[in-house]
């Protein structure tokens, strides 16, 4: 049988559009059908979720977790609702999920131009990761980090584009400032995710005074900014509220603390370290590899 590589695009972007159907198709009998058992460190969730009030899960929890106390009130709030029945333990991770696989595709989209079929490699690559496929419908909150981390990038795009758009459209800049407001208190991740954006947008606005007007370069730099302030202000509540705790966990730095090297730093641990931070993204030996091999080289380009 040929095979007709006449037009790569389309035959990348269908099998692209194959994968994530099929990924929410598994998802949605993965939530129905009682195949797929917790794992330990779920139950550990469920356990707080279900014998915590909602004062409670504010505080510490049991058993060495850790969990975005927003997102984790609204998760209890919804699985109390029924009873904490499997469906209900399921479903908010899924819904995540499949969220991130469409953000996936819009991000893509406004990224790499038409005509590149390489470009489908942005979504493969997230959705075959190992944390997507583990965590797609676990009760988990890293499904979450993975959406909100592609947040952070249509944020970055929306921001570096306010100076090109002859009118702004008050509507959308309304919603980019509240998704600036409201996403840090859902994400361990995402502070660190959004941290770039602003060097960017600083040295992007200073570039601004060069060739045009001072009034010129105010009014857009302040239009970029504000959304800007109001992520810098929620973060600093988010971590008054929530991560404080976090970081004061001493069960948490003692079980990652071969990652943090608390006993001093090794240039040995710090390269496995690194090198396991792009190979994490591949599943098996051959894949773990491929993409650890891939990541350095390409980061080191």
């Amino acid at each position: 049988m040929q095979f007709n590589l006449k037009n790569p695009e389309k035959i990348v972007r269908r099998a692209t559009l194959f994968t994530l159907f099929f990924m929410v198709a598994w998802g949605i009998i993965s939530v129905i059908f009682q195949i797929r058992p917790f794992w330990i460190d779920e139950w550990r969730v469920i356990y707080n979720l279900k014998f915590k009030t909602s004062t409670e899960l504010w505080g510490p929890l049991d058993f060495m977790q850790q969990f975005p106390r927003v997102y984790l009130q609204l998760v209890k709030g919804f699985t109390s609702w029924f009873n904490y029945n499997y469906f209900s333990l399921r479903l908010p991770s899924f819904i995540v999920g499949s969220f991130t696989m469409l953000l996936a595709w819009r991000v893509m989209k406004r990224i790499f131009p038409d005509g590149h079929f390489n470009r489908f490699l942005f979504v493969i690559i997230l959705i075959s990761s190992c944390t997507f496929t583990d965590y797609f419908v676990q009760i988990k909150q890293y499904t979450m980090d993975l959406l909100l981390s592609l947040v952070a990038m249509w944020q970055f795009i929306e921001l570096i584009e306010l100076p090109k758009i002859a009118k702004i459209n008050w509507f959308n800049y309304l919603v980019l400032c509240l998704s600036f407001a409201i996403v840090p208190y859902f994400s361990y991740i995402y502070p660190i995710a959004i941290s770039p954006v602003f060097i960017i947008v600083f040295i992007q606005a200073l570039l601004k005074f060069k060739g045009h007007s001072t009034a010129y370069a105010l009014r857009n730099g302040l239009i970029q900014g504000f959304p800007l302030f109001l992520c810098l202000i929620n973060i600093l509540w988010f971590y008054k509220i929530d991560v404080a705790q976090l970081m004061a966990d001493k069960g948490m730095q003692k079980f990652w603390g071969h990652l943090m090297m608390k006993d001093g730093f090794s240039i040995g641990a710090f390269l496995n370290n690194f090198f396991n931070f792009f190979a994490e993204e591949g599943a098996g030996l051959i894949y773990w590899l491929l993409f650890g091999i891939l990541g350095m080289g390409s980061f080191i380009f």
